[in-house]
């Protein structure tokens, strides 16, 4: 085991939280993943396609975004046509597939060197990329989960459904900017 590596450590309960979400994470994009609908020219071709409509869930569109936004402004007329809805389909459908399982084996990979009951993490660089992206959709479905914008608050009044949860976007946040500073070092 050469080359560096980043060591920290987490708390029993910290590894439980960070295990749970990053597993729900996993088994939304597994079940996305198999709820493709069957494509005979894929199947003639050998092409792995996806879906080619974004997801119902707002969680999970925040993971797989379109490729194009109605609501976006366009530059010239060419490019809205190159980039229109059904380019967007096309788009989405070659490339859905090859995205899930980035973040899939993202996932697994942080699943993987977690302890489940908390301790020492010794992550190597790939490792440590790989828990980037896998915080990073957590961070992001819980986000889109609890309305987070630029405007909401640091703390949210005691009476609101998700004060309890805020608390640990701020943990995860904390998490992705210190592994960010560590491999910058």
């Amino acid at each position: 085991m050469s080359g560096p590596r980043l060591r920290s450590e987490l708390e029993a309960q910290e590894a439980a939280v960070l295990r749970g979400m990053v597993a729900s994470i996993e088994e939304m994009l597994a079940e996305r993943a198999a709820s493709v609908p069957q494509d005979e020219l894929a199947e003639l071709t050998g092409l792995h396609t996806g879906h080619s409509t974004p997801p119902e869930d707002g969680a999970l569109a925040r993971l797989l975004p379109s490729f194009h936004r109605p609501d976006a402004p366009h530059g010239a007329e060419d490019d809205a046509a190159e980039t229109g809805p059904d380019a967007a389909a096309a788009l989405r459908s070659l490339h859905e597939p090859a995205i899930v399982e980035r973040k899939r084996t993202a996932a697994a990979a942080l699943l993987a060197t977690c302890p489940p009951l908390g301790g020492k993490v010794v992550l190597n660089p790939e490792q440590a990329d790989a828990w980037l992206v896998a915080i990073n959709d957590v961070r992001l479905s819980l986000g889109t989960v609890l309305e987070i914008d630029a405007d909401t608050p640091d703390q949210l009044p005691e009476g609101d459904p998700r004060a309890g949860h805020l608390g640990v976007y701020h943990w995860l946040t904390w998490m992705q900017d210190s592994l960010v500073q560590a491999l910058l070092q």
